[in-house]
């Protein structure tokens, strides 16, 4: 079976997680990086996916992506406002989609995105990895043997250093980020 070909949209700096990763496998082939930087796309390139050959093509436009490499999945890592229209793209050129989360910003898109699964027959996979990491996975051991005996709520509050890291970039701005 030949390797499932790729396409990452958002060359930013998850997505070199992702690059790497797939690269790794001999299942998956990375055909095309899309960014609306073209400096960026090729960074990633260089960063992450150095000696693939061929080389990824350079898009800044996702939809001339999917018409001329025609991936059969678009993993989605770009400013959380615009995750609904990239996945409705992704899907309406016979895509799966692999969309980093938040999945989208308004309830109205998800279920409108949900139908859009539902009509197209693609996955659709939203990537939340943090429930997966050693930390919770103990925790729900310790509930599961009931440690800390019935438990009616459990409250968790999670935070990154993101203030001054993130300065200046689209995590601070409420119409790209869709909290601010």
């Amino acid at each position: 079976m030949p390797p499932v070909k790729v396409a990452l949209l958002g060359c930013g700096l998850y997505q070199n997680a992702h690059a790497t990763r797939l690269q790794n496998r001999g299942d998956a082939c990375i055909v095309a990086v899309c960014d609306i930087d073209l400096a960026r796309a090729h960074e990633l390139i260089d960063r992450s996916l150095v000696g693939q050959n061929p080389p990824p093509e350079v898009f800044s436009d996702p939809d001339h992506m999917c018409d001329s490499v025609h991936p059969e999945t678009v993993f989605i890592a770009t400013p959380h406002t615009l995750h609904y229209d990239y996945a409705v793209q992704a899907l309406d050129a016979g895509c799966h989609v692999y969309l980093e989360k938040p999945m989208v910003t308004q309830a109205q898109d998800a279920y409108e995105l949900s139908d859009k699964v539902s009509k197209t027959g693609e996955t659709l996979v939203v990537g939340y990895n943090t429930p997966c990491t050693p930390e919770f996975e103990y925790l729900r051991s310790q509930v599961g043997n009931k440690v800390y005996g019935l438990l009616k709520l459990v409250v968790e509050h999670m935070s990154q250093d993101w203030l001054e890291p993130m300065r200046g970039t689209w995590r601070q701005d409420p119409k790209l980020s869709g909290v601010g």
